[in-house]
């Protein structure tokens, strides 16, 4: 008969763990590197957000959020391989020097690219380990 010692049977039982959280499904996280265009007239103060957000199409999965940067419009994130739909939040540092009038100038463009129904959508691939997008306002499109 096996016996294993407490020690073992607790490093058997991590083990297993880690597995179980990993997931068997083989998918390895590909970096998604990107820039967002902001429509002409757009302005954005240095302390406000733009948040980006990857929800898939695959029930079960969890969505991957990015942060912009406002200088460069620029984010990384990391997603496994699959469809997603694709939604973009413009906001305002709440206080900040005209952040009441950025926020109104906004709410057109959280409507159409912030909503949970967004039309804008991409496919990451297992082709290389890193891809880049762009994510046009302007036009509500993703190019690869």
């Amino acid at each position: 008969m096996l016996r294993l010692s407490p020690f073992r049977l607790l490093l058997t039982f991590c083990a297993l763990s880690l597995l179980a959280v990993a997931g068997c499904s083989g998918k390895k996280p590909v970096t998604v590197k990107g820039t967002v265009i902001l429509p002409t007239g757009v302005q954005m103060a240095n302390e406000d957000l733009i948040s980006v957000t990857f929800e898939p199409e695959t029930k079960g999965d969890k969505p991957v959020g990015a942060k912009a940067s406002i200088t460069d419009k620029s984010f990384t994130g990391k997603l496994v391989p699959g469809k997603y739909k694709v939604s973009v939040q413009l906001m305002p540092y709440s206080g900040s020097p005209g952040s009441e009038q950025r926020k109104a100038q906004l709410q057109t463009y959280n409507k159409v690219f912030g909503a949970i129904d967004t039309k804008m959508t991409c496919e990451v691939t297992a082709e290389s380990p890193e891809q880049s997008i762009t994510i046009d306002l302007t036009t509500g499109t993703i190019k690869k």
